[in-house]
Formats: C-alpha cells, sequence, structure tokens
C-alpha cells in the first residue's frame, strides 16, 4: 500500500488522504476527505495525482474503484477523475451488519492520455 496524506498549500492543514493498494492482481484506489473540507476538489486532484504516479512508475495497469452503493461523495470524485463506472456487486460490504451492494469501476493509462 502507497498512502498519501492531502494537506491544504497554504496552510498545511489535513484536507484528504489518498492510497493506491494491491491485492493480488487487482491495483485499487482509496481516498477520504476530511469532512468541512470537501467539495473543493482536493480529493479529485490527489486521486488523478496518484493514478498518473501510479500508472507512470509503478507500471500499473488498471486501477479499480469501489463504493457503497448510493455513495454519492465518492462517486462524484470517481467520475471526476474519468473511472468508468463498470457494475455492481451484490452483498459485498458490510455496513451495520448488514451486506451492502457495491458500485465498482476502473480507469487505465489511455483514460488519462497515457
Amino acid at each position: 500500500m502507497y498512502p498519501f496524506a492531502v494537506e491544504d498549500r497554504e496552510n498545511g492543514a489535513l484536507v484528504a488522504s489518498v492510497n493506491v493498494h494491491r491485492h493480488a492482481d487487482t491495483w485499487g484506489i482509496g481516498y477520504w476527505t476530511v469532512a468541512e473540507h470537501g467539495g473543493r476538489g482536493y480529493a479529485t486532484e490527489a486521486v488523478l495525482a496518484l493514478a498518473n504516479w501510479s500508472f507512470k512508475e509503478r507500471g500499473v495497469q488498471r486501477l479499480e474503484w469501489r463504493a457503497e452503493a448510493g455513495y454519492m461523495g465518492c462517486t462524484a470524485v470517481a467520475q471526476k477523475a474519468r473511472f468508468v463506472r463498470e457494475g455492481i456487486l451484490r452483498a459485498t460490504r458490510t455496513n451495520s451488519n448488514s451486506l451492502r451492494d457495491t458500485w465498482t469501476g476502473a480507469l487505465l493509462p489511455s483514460d488519462l492520455g497515457l
């Protein structure tokens, strides 16, 4: 796993976190934003930077994104970062002791013009 903190350029405050991680032959990306900094583009900018780094420096050929179905904040970041939604994985996430569906998508180097 390669985790990174995202800091405000002016004051150094933590605004988000991104990571790229590997499970077997699959590379995934994860991210979250500090609530009061949401909607300002920090996560999208960081996801795009990390995706570029992953493709160029680590030789990753495909990055997968997953989120609980219906979680629009996470989905908005993925869409702005050019991930292509590929489908739904049924009952794959546990939340509040119940299984939830998961949206999944992917980003390829060609999606970023690489």
